[in-house]
């Protein structure tokens, strides 16, 4: 999918006996599958809908998701210096919106291991050597399903969420760490995300 497009905001999940394992897993899994294991992998698009098997036959699916009439923008700024993360994330409203809330996510990209192959491709090989792992969730910044916006999100509205706090030690280097922040209604449906690597520092996005 990242080879579908470069607007395409991936957080990938590892849970259980993975050195990637990410303890903090159990409220989005709540959320997904509230009354079942969740197998892994799963895929999911705007975190709760099932991308159908086999996903690169069903990029409509995913792409049907998408549109340039999002009517709230996100913006990102960082700085990463002797260890420490201030991040700002920048919101702003085209349409009046309530009960919003905010998700902000910190990641690691270039995570080289062995994968298990849980599927036929790569040429059903098991396990993948030397697999590349990116967008690997390693911290919430906000509460996993989002810390509610409290100020108004009317037409017309800027507002600015900073965030400072150590690199996490469990990031294996720190030179790989990237953010994402999305903006979720009360279904807890995404309404626009961005990502952003360190040191970036953004703009607003125009509809074409």
């Amino acid at each position: 999918m990242v080879e579908q497009s470069d607007k395409v905001v991936t957080i990938a999940i590892h849970n259980g006996n993975d050195p990637y394992h990410f303890a903090g897993f159990q409220p989005l899994k709540d959320m997904i599958m509230p009354n079942s294991d969740l197998e892994l992998p799963q895929s999911r698009l705007n975190r709760t809908i099932v991308w159908t098997s086999p996903e690169p036959s069903n990029l409509a699916q995913a792409k049907a998701l998408t549109g340039n009439n999002a009517g709230l923008g996100i913006a990102m700024s960082s700085t990463v210096v002797n260890g420490t993360v201030n991040l700002d994330v920048n919101m702003k409203f085209a349409q009046n919106y309530t009960g919003l809330k905010l998700v902000v996510y910190a990641l690691e990209n270039h995570l080289i291991r062995n994968q298990v192959n849980y599927t036929s491709y790569y040429g059903n090989v098991n396990p993948v050597q030397g697999y590349e792992h990116n967008h690997v969730l390693r911290k919430e910044i906000t509460d996993l399903l989002g810390d509610p916006i409290t100020e108004s999100t009317t037409a017309g509205q800027t507002i600015t969420k900073s965030f400072s706090f150590p690199i996490p030690a469990n990031f294996l280097n720190p030179e790989n760490i990237s953010f994402v922040a999305m903006i979720v209604n009360a279904d807890n449906l995404a309404l626009n995300a961005r990502a952003a690597e360190k040191n970036e520092n953004q703009s607003f996005e125009q509809n074409p």
